[in-house]
Formats: C-alpha cells, sequence, structure tokens
C-alpha cells in the first residue's frame, strides 16, 4: 500500500518548487528591508502557496496509487478462460 510520506517526498522533490522558495525566501529578506512592518507578507504568501500546492499534488498522487493498487490487485485476482491451439 503506498505511503503518504513518500508522496508528500516526491511533491517536494520538484526543482521549480525549491527555486520557487528561495526567491520567496529572498523576497522576505528584501521585504524586510525596505519595508520593516509589511515587507514579509510576500514572501510568506509564497511559502504558503507552495505549501498548499505541495499538499494538494501530494495527495491527488497518494490516492490514484492507492486505487491503482486495488485495480492491480482486482487484475490478479480475476481469472478469464483461455483457449488455445488448433481443437479449441
Amino acid at each position: 500500500m503506498p505511503k503518504y510520506r513518500e508522496s508528500l517526498k516526491d511533491a517536494f522533490d520538484d526543482r521549480i518548487l525549491a527555486v520557487l522558495g528561495i526567491f520567496a525566501v529572498l523576497s522576505i529578506i528584501t521585504g524586510m528591508i525596505y519595508n520593516p512592518l509589511n515587507g514579509w507578507i510576500e514572501g510568506v504568501t509564497i511559502l504558503i502557496a507552495i505549501v498548499i500546492m505541495v499538499l494538494i499534488t501530494s495527495f491527488n498522487d497518494w490516492s490514484k496509487d492507492k486505487c491503482f493498487v486495488e485495480l492491480q490487485q482486482i487484475a490478479r485476482e480475476a481469472s478469464l478462460p483461455a483457449i488455445r491451439g488448433k481443437h479449441g
């Protein structure tokens, strides 16, 4: 049975999300330099969006893997008669 942690780990391994996270942290830093009161909001919002996107993606992947495993088990249990040869 597939585990949710594996799907979560796979979702976090995306390079584009890593680059987006780095730029979000840079946005927080530069925002705090230029506007100490409200400069962090944009970067934190980007990080929250990344976390939400990763959670949704990993849940979708996990549920698809779970359904696929169930379908494989059903296919293994099903037996179909096959007729082979000339006298079939």
